[in-house]
């Protein structure tokens, strides 16, 4: 296993417009430096500005296990977002199926055709013109966090492409801060955590 530490502004794989710098390309000189020639395989991709914790595995057998786990609820992610006004309830789910814009390669939308998705959110704390919240995936949609919070008319601070204002953060507001999981070769517990980024504090502190 690699768990590391994503910095925004950094994607997970190369694209066509940002073939280098990518989380991808920086795991295969570390193993091209230890002498390894396993090949790429994200457990759990994070967008490209979304900061935080990401699971890798170095060989298809985890690989294979830890997608099983995945389904099984034995792998599990919280993230913490800045989410745009004042959410109604203190804490709820987000039950919405996605499916991507026929106009975009990127952008998902909620639509009856897409596939289930739920999201479980707690408000941790409330500041004047957002929210803080802990969130915790039941499915792993691409953009979902994202896309339920705009969906129910909170998108995430910074999140221009799902309406979220740039004012406090010109990138969105979210963070892988928690990951656990069973080890899919010893099936031992372990579990890993991280603080906000500074970006992120900076804003709660100036909120203060």
């Amino acid at each position: 296993l690699l768990i590391i530490n994503k910095p925004a502004g950094m994607a997970s794989i190369p694209s066509q417009y940002h073939p280098t710098g990518s989380v991808a390309n920086f795991v295969k000189g570390h193993y091209e430096n230890q002498g390894l020639t396993s090949a790429i395989h994200i457990v759990t991709r994070l967008d490209r500005e979304t900061s935080g914790l990401m699971l890798i595995a170095k060989n298809r057998y985890a690989h294979a296990r830890l997608s099983s786990f995945l389904q099984q609820g034995l792998l599990k992610r919280r993230y913490q977002a800045f989410t745009s006004g004042t959410l109604e309830e203190a804490a709820g789910s987000i039950e919405a199926p996605i499916g991507r814009k026929d106009v975009s390669i990127m952008e998902r939308f909620v639509t009856p055709e897409g596939k289930y998705a739920k999201t479980n959110y707690e408000v941790l704390m409330r500041y004047n013109g957002f929210d803080h919240l802990a969130i915790q995936l039941e499915t792993g949609r691409t953009h979902q966090i994202r896309v339920h919070f705009s969906y129910i008319g909170h998108p995430l601070i910074g999140d221009d492409m799902y309406g979220g204002d740039q004012e406090l953060l010109k990138r969105q507001a979210l963070h892988s801060c928690h990951l656990h999981l069973v080890h899919p070769v010893t099936e031992e517990y372990m579990a890993f955590d991280l603080p906000l980024p500074e970006d992120m504090e900076q804003i709660i502190q100036k909120s203060k």
